[in-house]
């Protein structure tokens, strides 16, 4: 082996003396004619012209100034003399001044202006060689070529291309300009032989000039195409090569085709001149590659120079680089200084050959360019200037065969399709490793920094521990990521392998680098990467308050976490298309896919990059699948934060949240939580067991976040308020339970986000089937603040049939509070039953709810199905919540009671006909009694003859009524009057807490209407004065023997006028004192009585004691005169009474003035 080594020696230096700094450059094939409008003043001039006399001279053909005409067409000709021999016989003598065949001639082309460098040619062309048709001797022609600066003469050395064997040929004559030139002199001389066999017919030598053009040199300007290689070629610049050693296609280097090389065997230099020298700062680099069967090491030294000092260096040594066949690489670096000379060394170990493409220099121009926010950019050329960084790029298994290092340049060009490729066999304990560093801008710290790239085998996660990703600022290594740290979006396009895996950083940097190593059991397989990423993470805008919002990108800095992937032994599945739940498109999705269940986990995290979300925040996943309903895969969901890749909180069922939206064969749900801490990290796992039934696709569309804001107007005591999601901080949800394959579970939930929808015309569907489910729960969750202990709330439902009491007795609800802990559970027989629209026989609308007696977030509706009965399909139209407050009762007050000023509500229990069946029966409007509108009515109709009562029942949520209340109902105008028989049929009841107190029926309800004179002066009011306190009162109607029953209710109405409660420590006594009469025992006999009826009992009136007069009348009343206004009266009589319709009183003529008969004391 040693002298193997010391055989396989190579050494090679190539010099690259600099171009100058320039743009692309073609002025190499410009022909710039010389003529007056390139370069003004030029002129021409023949010098001499020889041999001249009377006999035979030379000559010329056309004018001299063809020469600078702007046309290479047309020529000036110099012709020799006639080629005559004295000593052919029979030719005369020639005289003393005849010459034979000979030219000397020059001529001068004045006020130029060549630079340096420029190449210049005079186009030429030779005619009559050989002096005649059959002569072979050629013509002796020779050409001398001056020039002058400034009448300083210099001698020229140039290319003569007329060079063929014909008679009649042309070509140029070109030189390099030396020096600048303002004045060209062309001298020729020729000597054309005499044809011995030609007697006559001899001709001239014609030797015609058509003209000058220069190739201007490159004119050495700034590179206006940032970011690119600019090769150094002589398509480009004006280079001069010169080669010493032993170098093999030397100028293949400086030609057009890239895929041309040097190749040096032993060792040499190659050198391209030029003398412009031009500022530090760019980058400069050689294309090279090596191909050995054996490569024990090398060594390669880059240089800048001027005049042949080194300025600048760089080293690269021992890179590593194996069976690149097809690899080509570049090395290089950044210049500071000035320079006009590049230089590359190398020393090879083995038996490489060693190839040089190209050099390149590269503008970097990538200081302002400005990335989208969220949006992978790829680090290459166009963009940053990017370069392979050599130093930090290589495959360590130098002597392993088969390991692959291929077209490292591929990550840094602009081809989106090309790649590198990377593969370190197991056993080889190699390192591969690529570079990219980008030249002049450098990324902070809060950037994504990784790679796009393909590979089969990251399918298993656990090969992430062989990959690292580390980022370095200005040579010096600033973070390094590796393993589970690494993020890595499975399956980026769809039917690939591409991938982008990486990480957030948190330092600047200004180079990526991917490194994969393999061990003795293990390889990562064969890796493509395409190119590097970074990403501008940018926060996304607030989120709004109240409304589910899709964290996605572009808008935010959203990223697949490293959390991300399928774990646990035995466990086979896959996630597909991960990025999908990035974007926002909200009909995408990544796929959660198991195929063999075992113990592990499934998850799927999405990072926020640096933007945290403040605590109080919901956090979920909009996700789909056919098991989305069955209560044990819920148990198996998980919902986690993180902030900064720490664990903040886990989630678990019971405080899930199911916001499902459309539920069928396949469900769909935003699953998560209100968080109590910040984050910037957010994980969906699902708990894999053999016995649970995961097979089929999970889908994960978004992660959605919600900021929970309290209502701008707030709840406000006593008032019925409907629950909208964009105005509450809240959120509905649905659980069910099921005793069969999800899949039987069939359309159970629709729109469920309907409940809280701002269209109170929408509604959720329920339809549970009663094979499939054996719970059925739907929630509303308040997120911040808790409802108050005392808040009402309820659900607003319509069925066919709800109104089976049997049903009703499967419902109950559960109050939650924002610990997870059921603080309440209300039963059916608790449930306050509000009522919306009665008509029975058909759908009726029901309002199902409660009073809490202690805080909550939560409030569920829960529907334990029966086994023999079904609730059919139901809808739930809102939600409403009112803070109950208890009202200050003032002593004398007589009011309405409405729901304007009190928490009543129509009390379903207690109203209709307590679950009897009656055809025809029905209330109208129920709530119209509560409603504050005192000019609308509530309608009880009960057909005649049945033995069933129709009822209304309000219930006051907050306040109990003191005994000795006055209690009763207003009817409307329609009802001005009840006759006996209907106030027979009338019953009005109270109750407290649900319990029935007290009631009066017929002639016990008396007209109250000097109560509520004031409110209802044309109605009429009837009720009782009660003996107990109470919450609730109800009105009930039976039926008629004659007639349909049918009575309008205005308003029920209570007065505290005399009431007396010492339970409730409340007094009102009268401010009147009125002596009961006597009607009983031993009295004075009433004389006078007035009867309607046509027997009246023969001893009435008299039976009647200490009466003044008896009125006796089962359908009339007694009259009083009614006048708009007392004044109208024009001859009152003292002792007169009328109803002043204008005062609302009873008034007296006392024989001075009217006066409204007030009640007073009469003891």
């Amino acid at each position: 082996m040693k002298n193997i080594l010391q055989k396989m020696f190579l050494f090679l230096t190539v010099f690259l003396f600099s171009w100058g700094y320039g743009q692309i450059c073609i002025q190499e094939n410009i022909e710039r004619i010389v003529h007056q409008g390139t370069y003004p003043g030029v002129s021409t001039t023949l010098n001499s012209l020889t041999p001249t006399g009377t006999g035979n001279s030379a000559a010329t053909s056309g004018t001299i100034s063809n020469l600078i005409d702007n046309n290479l067409n047309t020529y000036y000709s110099l012709q020799s003399s006639l080629p005559y021999s004295v000593t052919t016989p029979g030719f005369p003598l020639p005289s003393t001044d005849y010459f034979s065949g000979e030219l000397n001639a020059s001529f001068t082309i004045s006020n130029l202006d060549i630079k340096n460098g420029e190449k210049v040619h005079l186009n030429v062309g030779e005619f009559n060689r050989f002096g005649g048709t059959t002569g072979t001797s050629p013509t002796n022609i020779s050409y001398t070529i001056k020039a002058f600066k400034n009448d300083t003469p210099f001698s020229i050395s140039f290319t003569n291309t007329i060079t063929s064997l014909l008679d009649n040929r042309n070509g140029s004559l070109s030189f390099t300009a030396p020096n600048d030139i303002d004045k060209i002199e062309i001298q020729v001389i020729a000597s054309k032989p005499y044809n011995s066999v030609a007697i006559t017919g001899q001709t001239r030598l014609d030797i015609r000039f058509y003209g000058l053009y220069v190739n201007p040199l490159c004119e050495q300007q700034v590179i206006t195409t940032c970011n690119q290689e600019v090769n150094l070629i002589n398509s480009n610049f004006n280079n001069q090569l010169t080669t010493s050693g032993t170098i093999s296609g030397a100028n293949n280097v400086l030609n057009d085709n890239l895929n041309d090389a040097a190749t040096f065997l032993i060792s040499g230099n190659l050198t391209i001149s030029n003398s412009k020298v031009f500022s530090g700062g760019q980058y400069v680099a050689f294309e090279l590659q090596e191909s050995s069967l054996l490569d024990l090491g090398y060594t390669y030294t880059i240089e800048t120079l001027i005049n042949g000092q080194t300025i600048e260096s760089k080293s690269f040594s021992n890179l590593g680089i194996t069976l690149a066949a097809t690899g080509k690489r570049s090395l290089g670096f950044s210049t500071t200084l000035p320079f006009n000379q590049v230089r590359i060394s190398g020393t090879v170990v083995g038996t490489a050959t060693v190839s040089i493409y190209r050099a390149f220099i590269i503008e970097n121009c990538a200081d302002d360019y400005e990335l989208i926010c969220n949006t992978n950019t790829p680090v290459i050329q166009n963009n940053f200037a990017a370069i392979i960084n050599a130093e930090r790029s290589g495959n360590s298994a130098i002597l392993t065969a088969g390991n692959i290092y291929e077209n490292p340049n591929n990550v840094v060009d602009n081809n989106p399709d090309n790649y590198a490729t990377i593969f370190a066999a197991a056993g080889a304990a190699a390192t591969s490793s690529i570079a990219v560093k980008s030249l002049g801008q450098t990324f902070p710290g809060g950037y994504f920094a990784g790679f796009l790239i393909e590979n089969s085998s990251l399918v298993n996660l656990d090969l992430l521990s062989n990959i690292r990703i580390k980022t370095y600022r200005n040579g010096t290594l600033a973070e390094t990521a590796e393993g589970n740290a690494l993020g890595l979006n499975l399956q980026l396009f769809p039917g690939t392998n591409k991938r982008v895996i990486g990480f957030n950083t948190t330092l600047d940097f200004d180079e990526v680098v991917f490194e994969t190593f393999s061990t003795a059991a293990l390889s990562l397989g064969v890796t493509n990467i395409y190119h590097a990423i970074v990403r501008k993470n940018c926060d996304g805008p607030e989120l709004e308050c109240n409304v589910d919002t899709r964290v996605s990108s572009p808008a935010y800095p959203v990223s697949i976490s490293p959390r991300t992937g399928i774990r646990g032994a035995g466990v086979v599945g896959q996630i597909n298309n991960a990025d999908n739940a990035l974007n926002d498109n909200p009909n995408s999705y990544a796929g959660i896919n198991i195929t063999v269940g075992a113990l592990g986990t499934a998850n799927f995290a999405i990072q926020t990059g640096n933007q945290e979300f403040d605590a109080g925040t919901f956090a979920g996943f909009e996700v789909q699948s056919t098991s989305l309903l069955d209560i044990g895969l819920l148990n198996s969901i998980t919902i986690k934060t993180y902030l900064n890749g720490v664990l903040q909180e886990t989630s678990n069922s019971g405080n899930l949240l199911l916001d499902v939206g459309a539920i069928g064969s396949t469900p769909k749900a935003i699953i998560g939580f209100e968080t109590t801490l910040p984050f910037n990290e957010v994980e969906y796992s699902m708990a894999i067991t053999a016995s649970l039934d995961l097979f089929g696709e999970t889908r994960i569309y978004n992660l959605i976040l919600k900021k929970f804001c309290e209502p701008t107007v707030p709840l406000v005591c006593n008032e019925l308020r409907t629950l909208k999601e964009q105005e509450f901080p809240v959120t509905a949800y649905t659980k069910v339970s099921s005793v069969a394959n999800a899949s039987l579970i069939g359309d159970i939930i629709q729109n469920i986000g309907n409940l809280l929808d701002n269209d109170t015309n929408n509604y959720v569907t329920l339809n549970p089937t009663v094979s499939a489910l054996t719970e059925l729960t739907i929630g509303v969750n308040k997120a911040g603040v808790p409802f108050k202990s005392g808040t009402y709330a309820e659900f607003e439902v319509q069925s066919a049939n709800l109104i089976d009491a049997s049903l009703l007795n499967n419902f109950s609800v559960r109050l939650i509070n924002k610990e997870g802990v059921v603080v309440e559970t209300i039963s059916s027989s608790s449930l306050l039953l509000g009522v919306g629209l009665f008509q029975f026989g058909n759908e009726e609308t029901q309002k199902i709810g409660f009073k809490s007696t202690a805080e909550f977030n939560k409030a569920e509706l829960v529907y334990n199905i029966p086994l023999s009965a079904t609730l059919g399909t139901t809808r739930i139209y809102r939600f409403n919540v009112m803070e109950t407050c208890p009202v200050e009762l003032v002593c004398n007050d007589s009011d309405p009671i409405t729901t304007v000023d009190r928490p009543v509500i129509i009390n379903a229990i207690n109203t209709g006909t307590a679950g009897l069946t009656c055809v025809g029966c029905s209330i109208n409007n129920p709530e119209n009694l509560i409603d504050g509108d005192l000019t609308n009515s509530t309608r009880l109709t009960v057909p005649l003859g049945v033995g069933v009562r129709n009822a209304v029942s309000v219930k006051d949520l907050a306040n109990i009524y003191p005994a000795g209340s006055s209690v009763g109902f207003a009817t409307s105008e329609a009802n001005p009057i009840l006759n006996a028989d209907l106030l027979n049929t009338i019953r009005v009841t109270t109750y407290l807490n649900g319990v029935e107190v007290e009631s009066a029926t017929g002639l016990s309800l008396i007209n109250i209407n000097a109560l509520f004179i004031q409110i209802f002066p044309q109605n009429q009011v009837y009720g009782f004065r009660t003996t107990s306190k109470f919450d609730e009162v109800q009105i009930s109607v039976g039926s008629l023997a004659s007639a349909i029953n049918i009575i309008d209710l205005s308003s029920l109405v209570i007065s505290t006028q005399g009431a007396n409660d010492p339970t409730l420590d409340f007094e009102c006594p009268l401010d009147i004192c009125v002596k009961p009469g006597n009607t009983q025992g031993i009295g004075l006999p009433t004389q006078t009585g007035i009867s309607t009826l046509q027997n009246p009992r023969t001893t009435w009136p008299k039976d009647i004691p200490n009466g003044f007069i008896a009125l006796d009348s089962k359908n009339k009343g007694m009259v009083i005169s009614r006048v708009e206004n007392t004044t109208g009266i024009l001859q009152p009589v003292e002792g007169m009474l009328v109803y002043d319709t204008s005062a609302n009183c009873v008034k007296m003529y006392n024989g001075n003035a009217w006066n409204c008969i007030n009640q007073s004391c009469n003891d």
